[in-house]
């Protein structure tokens, strides 16, 4: 009996690798918070929240690389940690749920909001997809 490994797990958790350096590009370039800053009643000035979303994003698209090689290395699934990354990844642009963006629809950070959720959705795909692979196939 012949065993190949397969090679699925890896094509997962590499393209978990490049979905956060996209998400990392894009929060940098396209996708990028509003510049505007908040007076508070003391005078000084703070960030807007879309602001410390991005900076939560970028967190999360480094700790997305982290699992991902930690999983390439040890050549094993990351369904829990995908899945989980991915709903974050939702959660944390949700005004009601998590930091949010802006209120204002025309705002620069609602391209951020819409660009985290589908590379959200991309995570949670590729989570979903590694419940079905096997861990060798054998001929």
């Amino acid at each position: 009996m012949i065993k190949m490994k397969n090679n699925a797990k890896k094509i997962c958790n590499i393209l978990a690798i490049v979905a956060s350096i996209v998400l990392i590009i894009g929060l940098k370039t396209f996708a990028t918070p509003c510049e505007g800053m908040i007076e508070t009643a003391k005078g000084m000035e703070v960030p807007m929240k879309c602001h410390w979303t991005d900076v939560a994003l970028l967190y999360l698209a480094v700790a997305t690389i982290v699992v991902g090689i930690a999983n390439i290395i040890k050549n094993s699934k990351s369904i829990l940690e995908l899945i989980g990354i991915g709903v974050l990844s939702i959660a944390i642009t949700m005004n009601n749920v998590g930091i949010g963006v802006c209120k204002m629809e025309g705002m620069a950070c609602h391209t951020m909001k819409t660009f985290a959720i589908v590379i959200g959705v991309v995570f949670i795909v590729l989570g979903i997809l590694q419940m079905f692979i096997k861990n060798e196939v054998e001929l």
